[in-house]
């Protein structure tokens, strides 16, 4: 499970994802630990994790873990 590619579409107010498995996914910012607060500028420059299953947010500093994302877990439990 795989990311391949990953932006801020700022006209939607959305992160989407695309996994290398075809399976593209959208999420607000505001649902995510870390992200609640960030401003457009700071969601832009998104690091896809080297092997695939993270993003990372340089600017804020905050990592996000994709598989746990799509499992409904926005956060630290």
């Amino acid at each position: 499970m795989a990311t391949i590619a990953a932006r801020y579409e700022p006209r939607i107010g959305q992160i989407m994802i695309k996994l290398r498995c075809g399976l593209c996914s959208a999420f607000c910012p505001g649902d995510i630990q870390g992200l609640e607060a960030a401003k457009k500028a700071n969601l832009k420059g998104i690091e896809i994790s080297p092997c695939g299953v993270g993003i990372h947010f340089p600017s804020l500093d905050v990592d996000v873990h994709i598989p746990s994302l799509l499992r409904g877990q926005f956060g630290s439990q």
